[in-house]
């Protein structure tokens, strides 16, 4: 398997990104890239997705077997990214 990654830019309410900083500062182990890999993986997974991929992102991001690292930057900063969006 090949690892491909891309760029996300999402919105989220500053109370998560608060707490994700506080996480992080504790844990010197975790980046943000770690932590929403490892999050996002993890919701998929409790809410039925069943693929390999997916739970291999999950647990090397939780037990570190993997360093999930920032994406090397573009050349063109839109390029690779995703916009995420809802209503809550």
């Amino acid at each position: 398997m090949q690892k491909t990654t891309v760029s996300l830019h999402a919105q989220m309410p500053s109370a998560l990104f608060k707490a994700m900083e506080q996480f992080i500062a504790c844990r010197p182990a975790w980046n943000q890239y770690r932590l929403m890999t490892s999050a996002l993986a993890g919701f998929l997974i409790q809410h039925g997705i069943q693929d390999k991929d997916v739970t291999r992102c999950y647990l090397d991001g939780l037990f570190g077997r993997e360093q999930v690292e920032s994406p090397a930057p573009s050349a063109d900063p839109d390029k690779d990214r995703k916009t995420v969006s809802g209503s809550s």
